[in-house]
């Protein structure tokens, strides 16, 4: 179905990064690593036992209509794990560059929708985040949440990539419709912040 998609004019990817450091970074073309990175990557996928976590992200049109899509997700331990549509962007977004530090960094887990994209409302004004821990029980906590900004927070807890997209022109007759769409291969979270949360539950439940 990807196929039938093409990208808007301008960056295929829109990662919210915080500052990075170079000597975290490696090149998504390397193909050997060694054994540090491998402890680094197997380390960054732990299970998180009776959790789980999902994306709840609501759109607010520039006429004040919000719509909210709630998108489970799925731990992984590196974007090596990313696969299709996710795997082919981030491919395409970073060949030849350095990964940012959210994408390397053991500081921070690591995750990927179970759906590859999602529609959008026409004439967005803006968009927020919300990061939230599930437990078996039915109740949620948010572990953190944002605004989609292009101006780089360095004290973020959560870091979301985002590819837009625009479907072909549908004939309907007597006008033509196009879709809007967009894709969230990785959604990165500090680690703490959700080790945190789940000690304050365990805890307290009804924190």
């Amino acid at each position: 179905m990807d196929e039938a998609l093409t990208h808007k004019a301008g960056p295929s990817l829109r990662p919210f990064e915080g500052p990075t450091t170079r000597s975290r970074k490696r090149r998504l073309s390397q193909q050997a690593v060694d054994a540090e990175d491998a402890a680094r990557r197997q380390v960054r996928c732990p299970s998180l036992g009776d959790w789980s976590l999902c994306l709840y992200i609501r759109w607010t049109t520039l006429c004040g209509d919000s719509k909210v899509t709630r998108l489970p997700l799925r731990l992984i331990s590196s974007i090596e794990q990313l696969q299709g549509l996710f795997s082919r962007l981030i491919r395409h977004a970073y060949d030849g560059s350095d990964l940012p530090d959210f994408l390397t960094s053991p500081a921070f887990l690591m995750c990927t929708p179970l759906e590859e994209f999602v529609s959008v409302p026409s004439a967005l004004g803006s968009t927020h985040f919300r990061l939230v821990l599930l437990a078996q029980d039915g109740w949620e906590y948010t572990v953190a949440e944002r605004d989609l900004s292009s101006h780089p927070d360095p004290a973020a807890d959560l870091m979301v990539t985002m590819a837009e997209f625009q479907s072909n022109a549908l004939d309907l007759g007597d006008h033509e419709v196009v879709f809007n769409m967009v894709s969230y291969p990785t959604v990165c979270v500090q680690r703490e912040v959700v080790e945190r949360m789940i000690a304050r539950c365990a805890e307290d439940p009804s924190a």
